[in-house]
């Protein structure tokens, strides 16, 4: 039986979000925080302009649910991970270590999970794996944690463990199970085994140091928490230490600009990519799909659509991610030349060096998909129409309105749409692959050990089902007076917090 924390394939299932996803908000929340941002600066003035808090404080929405199976709002999906204790945790490479579990055992299709012994809920209740059970399954129905557990056949428990049965193979499945752990029955105001527990007293909330939490104590009894859900009101207040932490995903495609406070950026699972049209998408015209993917410049498409804050994709799977550590990827940079060799090689011709690749009279023509709304996914495709044009195709930008971007895609009228997939921590690309039979297999080969990493790689590379551009980072934005931030990443944004430190800006 293999211990799940050996080194195996890959995976990743998906949350899909062609269109992006953003911060929801009401007429209240923004009303509320315009007043919240006005407090700051009255406050900020009487101190002479800098305040300098004795306690960390962190943003919230106070009209959404901290229930992390029916919030809405990233910001208190991000403080379920203070409230609630999880099977496992992961690194900033999507690594799990130990929480709630003692031992997983994964092999084949079966996984099979042992909890700590004597771990309490905030109430002082024992977590038992019935409440573990009912936390899945309302993971599963959830919006935030259902793509993930797409390949779960049942979940239940046996001799006092939970087990977990596979539809098929996935090596890297363990990674999905840093699901939030409520206990049972408690839906309506959850009650979790996590590092702080929520208080409200009138309109002043905080979370205050678990007692029962099994993980030691807390080197910050006390944390405040702010209602401010809009974003400049949240950066104006980072700026003057009224807030203390702030994690940011920029899904509206944005890039922050200059911060008084210190940042971090942090790699999300979150894909650009290139879809491919079922009428490319074909052995034979697999030279121009593998042609199409050389003469993209990831690198520059990263740097100059979203700044810094993405990296060039040079494997299918984000950058760092555990299970290609060892894997050698393919260039960031175009190479134009041996793009031309293929499509040399499949018959299209140039008559003058500045003429358009023909074939039989025909010109080789791509039209490439993109909604309008998201400003760096649209600089995405005019630089990928500018680099094929360069090449020799007759390369064009359809921008549409998303509903109409939807509709298009929906009817087949594209040869490349860009769109962005937030994949699950196991890596899985089957939402990707789920037009193309053949790329199916391949992955299914890949998870179930009959192939290695490398060799899937390979395979994707010489003959891709999409074309993988870059992944998104986030960013982390703390208040300079904050010592021991380390090790935080998107799955684990307050990594460390028992041993946080406040001192003096």
């Amino acid at each position: 039986m293999n211990r799940w924390i050996t080194k195996a394939a890959l995976v990743l299932a998906v949350c899909v979000s062609i269109s992006g996803c953003s911060m929801l908000e009401d007429d209240t929340s923004s009303a509320a925080s315009s007043q919240a941002s006005s407090a700051v600066s009255s406050q900020a003035e009487d101190q002479g302009g800098v305040v300098k808090p004795s306690v960390l404080k962190i943003s919230y929405d106070s009209g959404d649910s901290l229930n992390p199976y029916t919030a809405q709002n990233r910001l208190n999906l991000d403080l379920s991970t203070l409230l609630y204790s999880s099977l496992v945790r992961l690194d900033a490479s999507l690594s799990p270590s130990y929480d709630l579990a003692s031992d997983i055992q994964l092999e084949g299709t079966q996984c099979q999970v042992t909890l700590r012994e004597g771990a309490l809920f905030s109430d002082g209740s024992a977590v038992t794996a019935e409440d573990v059970v009912s936390s899945m399954q309302l993971a599963m129905g959830s919006t935030a944690y259902s793509g993930r557990f797409q390949n779960v056949d049942s979940v239940g428990i046996q001799d006092g463990k939970m087990v977990i049965h596979l539809k098929s193979a996935d090596p890297y499945f363990v990674s999905t199970l840093d699901f939030p752990i409520i206990k049972q029955g408690t839906d309506e105001s959850p009650v979790g085994s996590g590092k702080y527990v929520y208080e409200k007293d009138g309109v002043t909330a905080k979370l205050t140091a678990n007692p029962y939490y099994y993980g030691g104590e807390m080197s910050m009894q006390t944390i405040e928490l702010v209602h401010m859900a809009d974003q400049e009101a949240i950066q104006h207040a980072l700026e003057i230490n009224m807030l203390s932490f702030y994690v940011t995903d920029l899904s509206d495609g944005s890039t922050p600009g200059r911060f008084a406070a210190a940042t971090k950026q942090i790699q999300l699972p979150n894909l650009v990519y290139a879809a491919i049209s079922p009428k490319l998408d074909t052995t034979e015209t697999s030279a121009i799909k593998r042609a199409i993917s050389l003469a993209v410049d990831r690198e520059q498409l990263a740097l100059q659509a979203y700044s810094s804050y993405a990296s060039a994709a040079t494997t299918p799977f984000m950058p760092g991610w555990t299970g290609i550590n060892e894997v050698e990827g393919w260039s960031g940079t175009a190479d134009s030349k041996t793009a031309q060799e293929l499509l040399g090689e499949e018959g299209y011709q140039r008559t003058e060096a500045t003429a358009p690749l023909t074939k039989d009279g025909k010109t080789l023509t791509v039209e490439i998909l993109v909604n309008e709304e998201n400003t760096a996914r649209v600089q995405i495709a005019q630089l990928m129409a500018q680099s094929l044009n360069d090449l020799g195709m007759s390369a064009s930008v359809n921008s549409l309105p998303f509903d109409q971007y939807q509709t298009a895609i929906e009817r087949g009228k594209y040869d490349l749409y860009i769109g962005e997939m937030k994949l699950s921590p196991n890596m899985d690309l089957s939402n990707l692959l789920s037009d193309n039979a053949q790329a199916q297999e391949q992955f299914a080969t890949m998870r179930s050990g009959g192939m290695t990493m490398q060799q899937y790689v390979d395979g994707f590379e010489e003959n891709p089902p999409f074309i993988p551009i870059c992944y998104r980072k986030g960013m982390m934005a703390y208040s300079r007076n904050i010592g021991g931030v380390e090790g935080s990443s998107y799955a684990d944004p307050f990594h460390g917090i028992e041993s946080w430190t406040l001192g003096n800006s």
